[in-house]
């Protein structure tokens, strides 16, 4: 079969862009392992059948643009080898919180080869939901995502799921920003109490003192003892 080859061209082409990538103000590579639920149609194999790489950066806050590009070789009668390529808008929720959810939507191209040597091409269109869980307070996460692609051609589609599990580590930027709404010093992530006066004086958990613990902060405990 032919996918090898035009994989690594393909590999190619994105080891070319990295340089263009780079200085960008941040962008992000993400790679994992893709278990793959076909329409029953095909009839082939559910099972981990591949790999899939993304790359990509945010346009806004909350919205992201990326790349994707999918391998899978799948186990059947006949079996089957899927080379995808893709580029996914992704809808992220809380994007500075260590979990961040997201919402996808996209457009691609599927490569489809037989081992009887039958090809089908089609157009895609992606759905789907996932999460970005950062680990610690490093640029890498762990990322996981379930998706339905429509594969079309003609007046007929194909349903596939896939879901996937990886990792995805990000560049550029400087140095991770800290976000602070209240200006109290303690970053959002560690902040129980995000709406602090400002000039308030507050503990190591973005909350002021309350020193008989009754549950009024100093400042307004009119017995603060």
């Amino acid at each position: 079969m032919k996918k090898p080859a035009q994989l690594a061209a393909v590999l190619a082409l994105l080891a070319q862009a990295i340089p263009v990538w780079a200085e960008q103000p941040e962008w992000y590579v993400s790679g994992g392992v893709v278990w793959t639920d076909d329409d029953g149609s095909r009839k082939i194999d559910d099972a981990i059948s591949g790999g899939q790489v993304n790359a990509g950066g945010q346009l806004s806050e909350h919205i992201g643009l990326e790349g994707i590009l999918g391998y899978h070789d799948i186990a059947g009668f006949p079996g089957q080898e899927h080379l995808e390529l893709g580029v996914n808008v992704l809808a992220r929720m809380a994007p500075d919180f260590w979990v961040s959810p997201y919402a996808l939507a996209g457009v691609g191209y599927l490569d489809t080869e037989t081992t009887t040597s039958v090809t089908d091409n089609r157009g895609t269109l992606s759905f789907g939901l996932g999460f970005r869980l950062r680990l610690g307070e490093s640029r890498v996460a762990l990322r996981g995502e379930y998706r339905a692609r429509l594969a079309y051609r003609g007046g007929e589609h194909l349903t596939d799921r896939l879901g996937l599990l990886g990792i995805e580590i990000r560049f550029g930027g400087g140095p991770d920003p800290i976000v602070d709404v209240d200006a109290d010093g303690v970053d959002d992530h560690v902040d129980r109490c995000r709406h602090t006066p400002a000039g308030a004086s507050v503990g190591a958990d973005g909350c002021e003192p309350d020193g008989d613990g009754d549950g009024v902060r100093n400042t307004l405990d009119a017995c603060p003892d």
